[in-house]
């Protein structure tokens, strides 16, 4: 009903420049501070400007439940002001599409006999003992993704926000990784996130 949403008119411009690219259902990589427009109707035209919600709202602007329009919208995204026209393609938000690793150190503690050479024998047992104990680390190419609340992160684990890539520090720091508080971020007003992490460079166009 015209009563459920603000009047068009009172609704502020959000990006002088033009509206940004129209939300895409079909779409299920918008990431947080990713800017769409959603059309309230083609006569007139009136278009407005949503942006995807910081973690953990985010992860709800994939979901069409939540897409803007719907009743749920402002759960994922929060409105910023009625647009007209369109971007220049060059200032239109593009979120990172290509291929971003890094390599993975993964280590895990393997018996051996404490007489071998490679194996550390620091308690002295006898040399035919197999309580010694050696550490085996392996190497993968592993995906950069998004910080994730879901996940677990140890040291030297990296994450993107769009292409910029983020390294978890060393010990003890490492801890701090998985905390929301210090999820990295490109907004230069934000430092705590550099307590847990570190700019790791960025990830290939």
């Amino acid at each position: 009903t015209p009563t459920s949403s603000p009047a068009f008119s009172v609704i502020p411009p959000a990006v002088p420049e033009g509206c940004p690219e129209p939300y895409d259902l079909a779409r299920v990589d918008y990431e947080a501070d990713d800017l769409v427009s959603y059309e309230l109707s083609s006569e007139p035209p009136r278009s407005v400007v949503f942006r995807c919600r910081p973690w953990p709202n985010n992860q709800y602007c994939n979901q069409a439940g939540f897409a803007p329009g719907s009743d749920l919208q402002r759960w994922a995204w929060e409105l910023l002001g009625s647009c007209e026209g369109t971007l220049a393609p060059t200032d239109a938000p593009a979120p990172y599409s290509g291929t971003c690793e890094y390599d993975k150190v993964t280590c895990i503690l393997d018996n051996c006999l404490c007489s071998e050479p490679d194996c550390p024998n620091p308690g002295n047992l006898a040399d035919t003992s197999t309580s010694c104990t050696k550490e085996l680390c392996t190497t993968v190419a592993w995906p950069v993704e998004t910080w994730s609340g879901d996940a677990t992160y140890v040291q030297g684990d990296v994450v993107r926000v769009g292409d910029q890539r983020f390294r978890c520090r060393d010990y003890p720091y490492s801890l701090w990784c998985t905390w929301e508080t210090y999820m990295p971020s490109r907004d230069p007003g934000e430092t705590v996130w550099t307590g847990a992490w570190t700019m790791d460079g960025t990830c290939p166009p």
